[in-house]
């Protein structure tokens, strides 16, 4: 193995974790949006005074 072959290995692997978590974390930020936006639009309740 040359450190050529091993600097494309880990270049390969590390550009493929860092795709795989862009796709992860676009697709669960979309999600916790949604999920912000849908929480908003339920009335709170009203608050209790001591």
């Amino acid at each position: 193995m040359t450190w050529e072959l091993l600097w494309q290995i880990i270049f390969i692997f590390f550009t493929a974790v860092f795709a795989v978590m862009a796709v992860a974390i676009t697709f669960l930020g979309a999600r916790d949006i949604r999920r912000l936006f849908e929480r908003l639009k339920e009335p709170e309740p009203p608050e209790e005074e001591a």
